[in-house]
């Protein structure tokens, strides 16, 4: 979606740099480990519907309400992550 990150695809590289550089996350590590959360999460979830562990537009998130739901994020750090301006949902 235009020059937003798409949270369906993004690899670790990328969420680690966004969650640090928007200042959602405290220090590296902790940027780190929200974006493992991430891609933990959209992987079990791409299982669970018969995709192998690869994330779709079917399988990931489709709304922050989604994104919510992955350990460690509440919603401040959604309402962060969406008035950033980089990340999408789909």
């Amino acid at each position: 979606v235009g020059n937003r990150l798409n949270v369906n695809t993004a690899s670790f590289e990328a969420l680690t740099i966004l969650l640090y550089a928007a200042g959602n996350c405290q220090d590296l590590a902790a940027a780190e480990g929200a974006a493992e959360s991430i891609i933990r999460f959209r992987g079990e979830r791409a299982k669970a519907g018969g995709r192998g562990g690869t994330a779709d537009e079917d399988t990931a998130f489709k709304n922050e309400a989604d994104l919510m739901k992955v350990p460690g994020m509440n919603a401040a750090l959604v309402a962060q992550l969406r008035n950033s301006g980089t990340v999408g949902v789909t």
